[in-house]
């Protein structure tokens, strides 16, 4: 079955160490790399194989997101700080009319993005909803289209990002944040803190 590896959303400042999000990444399994991902099996009738083909890559070169989770207390946006460069360390609680940056979601796809790196894989996909690409193209995260959307767990399209130019276009404000996740999971990976299982078949 397709590894999977996912870790808790800790931004400190919110509440503590309580996880109030998760990102999954799921890649295939070296042991048994015929078995498909979930999305091959689930939306394959989605994909528009002109624009993306996943039959024309090796095992390995695809990983696919999902289970992208929050808490439902903690789906708005929280306050954007004056400061020039985005912290994950950002108070909930600050004056409701200020500017507000989309922290949460943002930080769970910039982990994801981290994971893939780390995976060294060539493209990440995913499932998701059209306004959610919208807002994280706004952040220099490009998501591009490669198919049609489906009822998944909701009205989804079909999106893959590139490693090799998926932090290209970060929007400069979001370096320091992107470091501080990307820190947080070579250290979980070094100590063995993702989850590490096999995903049981639908």
């Amino acid at each position: 079955m397709p590894l999977i590896r996912q870790g808790p959303f800790r931004p400190q400042g919110i509440v503590g160490n309580q996880p109030i999000g998760c990102a999954r990444l799921i890649a295939h399994d070296p042991l048994r790399p015929e078995r498909p991902l979930p999305y091959e099996r689930h939306c394959s009738s989605a994909i528009n194989k002109a624009l993306f083909d996943p039959d024309e890559f090796l095992p390995g070169q695809i990983v696919e997101f999902s289970r992208i989770a929050v808490l439902e207390e903690f789906r708005r946006k929280v306050p954007k700080p004056n400061a020039g460069a985005i912290s994950p360390q950002i108070s909930q609680r600050q004056g409701a009319g200020a500017n507000r940056f989309p922290v949460i979601p943002v930080s769970l796809f910039l982990a994801l993005m981290s994971m893939m790196v780390l995976a060294d894989a060539d493209y990440g996909f995913a499932m998701m909803e059209p306004k959610l690409q919208r807002l994280l193209r706004r952040f220099g995260l490009i998501f591009e289209p490669v198919g049609e959307p489906i009822d998944y767990h909701g009205w989804r399209s079909p999106y893959v990002i590139q490693q090799h130019n998926a932090l290209r276009g970060l929007n400069p404000s979001l370096d320091n944040l992107y470091s501080q996740i990307n820190q947080s999971m070579q250290a979980g990976l070094a100590d063995q803190r993702w989850a590490h299982r096999t995903l049981t078949p639908a």
